[in-house]
C-alpha cells in the first residue's frame, strides 16, 4: 500500500449528530456529491484531512472498530478513490469492490435546477402538518366513498395493470402522458419536501432502472437532514402522486373514460410498487432510514454472502449475531430473501407460459399487417408487438440483473470469509 494519499481538494466531512453519539454520522462531500459515511470512514477521512501517516490512522480505527488491514486498504485504494475522495491510483492487484447491481443509467436532465426550484418552493406549503393532515384525510375519504359505494375495487387492481388489448396506439399515447405527468409530480414531491427543510434542490432527470424508464432526482443533499426528515422527503413523491391519483378518480368518475380509469388504478400500483423496501424505490430508502441503516443493499449483500459462504448448521448462530446488531436489517435480510424467491417463481411462471404463447400472438400480429389497409390499424397492430417484444427484453434484463445480484452477495461472502 502507497504511503501517501493525495486529498481531493473538494473534500468537506461534516458531523451530523452528536460527537458523544455511540452510532456517528457523517456528510462526506466532494466534487458536488453527497455520502452519508459511518464513524470508521469518517475518522478515516478526517485523519487524511490532518496528514495523519496512513499506518497510524489504521492503528487508530482498529482499535475502536475492528477493521481489517484488508479492509482498511480497499477503503483507501478502492472505494474511496471510486467516491472521488482520494486522487491516487488503484495500485495494481486490487480489484472494485461488487458494484450495485440496480444503478439508474442514461441519465438526461428534463427540467431545469431553477424551475425545479419554483415549482417546490411554491408547493412547499403542502409539507405543514396542518395541510398535510387535511389534504391526507381529504383523498383518504375520497377513496373510501369510492370504495364503499362499489364504484371502485382495489382486488381489481392486479389485473387492472396488465396492457388492455382493446387500447389503441393514440390511447397508449394518452395514457403514457398521463404517467409521465404523474412521474413529474412524484419527483416535485421529493423537491418540495427538500425544499421545506431547506435543502438545496436539484434538476429533474429521466434514466433507466433495469430497462424501464425512471425520473430520478439527486437527493444527496437530503443526508445532512435528520433521519425524520430524509423519511418525510422520501415519501414526499407517494404523497404528491397520491393527490394526483386521487384527482384522476374523481375525473374518471365524471367523465366515465376507462382509459383515465386505468390511468389511476396504474398510478396507485406505482405508489404502492415505491412502498416495497425490497426494490430500490422510495420505501428501500424509508426502510434505511428508520432503521438507521448506512447502505441497506450493500449491508444486505454482505449478510447474504455470509450465509452463503457458511454451512447451514452455522445461519441460526449468523442471525441471532445479526438481529442483535441491527433487527431491522436481520428482518430486512428474511423478507428481501422471501420477496426474491417468490418473484423468481412468479417470473419463472410467467415467462414459461409468455414463450408458449409468443409464436401465435407474432404470427396473428404479423398477420394483421399485412392483411390491413388502415395505417391506424397497422400502428395498433405493431404497438402490441413491440409490447411483446418488449416483455421477452425485460425477462432477460431482469435475469441478469438477478445474477448480477448473487454474484456481488457471493463476492462480498468471500471477502468476509477471507478476512476471519
Amino acid at each position: 500500500m502507497a504511503s501517501t494519499y493525495c486529498l481531493n481538494p473538494t473534500v468537506t466531512l461534516e458531523l451530523t449528530n452528536s460527537p458523544s453519539s455511540e452510532k456517528r454520522r457523517y456528510l462526506l462531500s466532494t466534487n458536488g456529491r453527497q455520502y452519508y459515511v459511518d464513524a470508521a470512514v469518517g475518522d478515516i477521512v478526517a485523519g487524511l484531512q490532518s496528514n495523519q501517516d496512513p499506518d497510524d490512522i489504521f492503528g487508530s480505527v482498529t482499535r475502536q472498530f475492528r477493521i481489517t488491514r484488508e479492509a482498511f486498504d480497499e477503503l483507501l485504494n478502492v472505494k474511496l478513490p471510486a467516491m472521488g475522495v482520494l486522487q491516487s491510483p488503484h495500485p495494481a492487484g486490487m480489484r472494485a469492490s461488487p458494484a450495485d447491481p440496480e444503478s439508474i443509467t442514461f441519465l438526461f436532465h428534463l427540467m431545469p435546477r431553477a424551475l425545479a426550484g419554483r415549482l417546490a418552493g411554491g408547493a412547499a406549503a403542502l409539507f405543514s402538518r396542518p395541510a398535510a393532515a387535511v389534504t391526507l384525510l381529504a383523498a383518504l375519504a375520497i377513496l373510501a366513498v369510492a370504495l364503499t359505494t362499489g364504484k371502485l375495487s382495489l382486488l381489481a387492481l392486479e389485473s387492472m395493470i396488465a396492457a388492455p388489448a382493446s387500447f389503441t396506439a393514440a390511447q397508449y399515447g394518452q395514457l403514457y402522458l398521463i404517467l409521465f405527468a404523474a412521474a413529474v409530480i412524484h419527483e416535485l414531491g421529493h423537491l418540495s419536501a427538500a425544499k421545506r427543510f431547506n435543502c438545496e434542490i436539484d434538476r429533474i432527470n429521466v434514466g433507466a432502472y433495469l430497462i424501464f424508464p425512471v425520473f430520478y432526482v439527486n437527493m444527496s443533499n437530503t443526508w445532512k437532514l435528520s433521519a425524520r426528515q430524509r423519511i418525510v422527503v422520501n415519501l414526499g413523491g407517494m404523497y404528491f402522486q397520491f393527490i394526483y391519483t386521487i384527482a384522476l378518480l374523481l375525473f374518471a368518475q365524471y367523465s366515465a373514460s376507462p382509459l383515465v380509469m386505468y390511468a389511476f388504478y396504474t398510478s396507485l400500483y406505482i405508489i404502492l410498487v415505491n412502498l416495497n423496501p425490497f426494490l430500490k424505490f422510495d420505501g428501500y430508502w424509508v426502510y434505511g432510514d428508520y432503521f438507521d441503516i448506512i447502505n441497506l443493499r450493500q449491508q444486505h449483500l454482505k449478510l447474504l454472502g455470509q450465509f452463503m459462504h457458511s454451512a447451514p448448521g452455522k445461519w441460526i448462530a449468523i442471525y441471532r449475531a445479526a438481529w442483535q446488531a441491527n433487527a431491522g436489517l436481520a428482518a430486512y435480510v428474511v423478507g428481501a430473501t422471501l420477496f426474491l424467491t417468490y418473484f423468481a417463481c412468479m417470473l419463472a411462471q410467467f415467462l414459461l407460459q409468455f414463450l408458449v404463447d409468443f409464436p401465435g400472438k407474432w404470427d396473428e400480429l404479423t398477420g394483421a399487417m399485412r392483411q390491413s389497409n388502415d395505417i391506424w390499424g397497422n400502428v395498433d397492430a405493431f404497438t402490441h408487438l413491440a409490447y411483446q417484444c418488449f416483455l421477452l427484453f425485460a425477462f432477460a434484463m431482469i435475469a441478469r440483473r438477478t445474477l448480477s445480484f448473487l454474484v456481488s452477495a457471493w463476492r462480498y461472502g468471500h471477502d468476509g470469509a477471507r478476512q476471519q
